[in-house]
């Protein structure tokens, strides 16, 4: 048999099915192949010619014969002669024919193409009967495009690589997400640190005024996706939206409003918070001046404004936020179940503050705080001992040597970014990564709860005799104890089960705990950005290293159970 194709240029066989099976069809069609397209009926080979007779005396040339193909998919074989059976590329695997389909299908089946390689020779023009066979092969039943159809099949130039888009799916239409559109500034700041590291709280709007009755916010639901159908006329589903996930908080209540919307209204003249995915509003206990003995202590389950200064030896409580326009001052107690923020210092190895949220502040000296968020502190940090749940950071707003941090202990869960730490003096300034708060007070009351476990454990043991929790030793000890006192021994042996299913739950939670604190550690980074003076411990976690001399700029981590550094440029 004799290939039609078999000339000096054969087609890019294996370059064309690869871009017909391709996933990103665009991609493949960057090798620019030759393909050749053949009509049904069109002969692919055809039997070799007989050789003549040599001549008397002339054994000829040993010619090796043609290789034979197979009638393979697409082909079949009539009188000795294969012969295509639909429209298609020719494909030649050196054993058999084939005749691909020229249509492309993507992966999603919501589109098909047919594609039309660069041609060796004219390529078989497209007639509609063909069309159909090829959309039916892969399994299409909408209707193609007709301007595309009429493109086709008025044929297309012999040298132009193109494709031809013929139908398309009909998408799937994703809802929409829900939405809440806030009457007021939803963005959380603090206030704005000014060029000498005070806090401008005319810029904040960590507390928003709001009157009784005003709405606060409305609340648009999502919607339902709309479902689509492929070229194969196959359901494609949709994502329906993202509802908005807001609730009603203290002195909130919801209503309707338009087109199953749901309206937020104040209950209440207070502060607007978004606190814990839900909207409430705080009372607000207002100080026009400094808190006095006039004022005396304050503890409202709202929010705190002092404009002034709060004087030494008063405590402040807020279920909200804690704001002081002043100074807090020696002896002070500040708590608060949001944020505080104070414009100016905090001082005094007597005070003590703690916040559920976080904590801003112009400078902290030897004042004592727990913060369950970040610290941002505007100058510098003076024998401080602050522990946060959040990220640490001291700015050089003053300038100076503002961005200090020097003596005492900082211990932040997620880093500390300071431009000095350390003091010239050569006074110990501890600064770490440690978990939150809360998780490490956790742990400790867990291990306090394993030693006093354990110590029951041990004293049960004497009790009984035995040096260790062995099954067969207290099995032989009930048997060996007399009838009448064998009760009171089992009794002791089942305190004994239960004092041990006890330290496992213990163990367990103490061991999930601190899986936390040491993946926290892991995550975090400590940047010095300028110098590190020597006396300066860094700690992450249980590890801690010593710096003894003075350091340029650094970062410090943990990685492979280390504390590890590199230079900061």
């Amino acid at each position: 048999m004799t290939c039609l194709f078999s000339a000096s240029r054969p087609p890019d066989y294996e370059v064309v099915r690869q871009a017909l099976e391709a996933a990103d069809l665009d991609e493949a069609l960057a090798a620019n192949p030759h393909g050749q397209l053949v009509a049904p009926g069109e002969e692919l080979m055809l039997p070799p010619p007989q050789p003549a007779p040599p001549a008397d005396g002339d054994e000829g040339e040993n010619a090796a014969p043609p290789e034979l193909r197979a009638a393979g998919d697409g082909v079949r074989e009539e009188q000795a002669r294969l012969v295509a059976d639909r429209y298609g590329y020719i494909y030649d695997t050196g054993k058999e024919l084939q005749v691909l389909s020229p249509l492309w299908v993507s992966a999603d089946g919501m589109e098909v193409r047919f594609v039309h390689f660069r041609q060796l020779r004219a390529p078989a023009n497209v007639d509609g009967g063909a069309l159909q066979q090829m959309l039916g092969e892969v399994g299409a039943v909408a209707d193609p495009d007709p301007e595309a159809v009429e493109h086709l099949l008025a044929g297309i130039p012999l040298v132009e690589m193109q494709t031809i888009t013929l139908m398309n799916g009909e998408p799937a239409q994703a809802g929409e997400d829900g939405r809440i559109d806030y009457s007021f500034d939803s963005e959380v700041r603090s206030g704005t640190l000014q060029d000498d590291g005070s806090i401008d709280l005319r810029e904040r709007n960590s507390a928003i005024g709001v009157v009784e009755g005003q709405q606060l916010a409305t609340i648009y639901p999502s919607t339902e996706g709309t479902g689509g159908r492929n070229v194969r006329g196959e359901d494609v589903s949709a994502e329906d939206g993202t509802p908005v996930e807001i609730a009603v908080g203290a002195n909130v209540t919801a209503g309707s409003g338009d087109g199953g919307a749901v309206t937020f209204t104040s209950q209440i003249a207070g502060n607007v918070h978004i606190k814990n995915g839900q909207v409430e509003v705080s009372p607000v206990f207002c100080v026009d001046g400094d808190l006095t003995y006039e004022v005396g202590n304050v503890e409202v389950e709202g929010d705190v404004e002092i404009s002034g200064t709060v004087l030494a030896g008063f405590s402040v409580k807020a279920g909200g936020d804690i704001t002081v326009g002043g100074t807090v001052e020696n002896g002070v107690s500040l708590t608060a179940r949001g944020d505080i923020i104070v414009a100016q210092a905090i001082l005094g190895e007597d005070t003590q503050i703690a916040a559920v949220g976080s904590m801003t502040a112009r400078y902290v000296q030897n004042a004592h705080a727990v913060v369950g968020d970040d610290v941002i502190i505007g100058n510098y940090l003076l024998n401080a001992d602050i522990r946060c749940g959040g990220h640490v950071t001291v700015s050089d707003a003053g300038g100076g040597r503002s961005g200090t941090i020097a003596g005492g202990r900082v211990l932040a869960a997620e880093g500390i970014d300071a431009c000095y730490v350390g003091a010239r003096s050569g006074d110990k300034t501890v600064i770490g990564v440690d978990g939150t708060p809360a998780d490490t007070v956790k742990a400790n009351q867990l291990r306090v709860q394993l030693k006093e476990v354990d110590g029951k454990v041990r004293r049960l043991l004497r009790t009984l005799g035995i040096t260790q929790i062995d099954a067969d030793a207290m099995t032989r000890l009930i048997k060996a104890t007399p009838p009448s006192k064998r009760a009171s021994i089992i009794a002791f042996v089942k305190r004994l089960q239960t004092l041990l299913a006890e330290r496992a739950t213990v163990a367990a939670e103490h061991e999930q705990v601190q899986s936390q604190i040491d993946e926290q550690v892991k995550a975090s980074v400590i940047e010095i950005t300028t110098e590190i003076y020597g006396g300066t411990e860094v700690r992450f976690g249980q590890r801690s290293v010593a710096v003894t001399v003075k350091t340029p700029p650094s970062a410090y981590f943990f990685s492979d159970e280390e504390i590890r550094s590199r230079a900061l440029n």
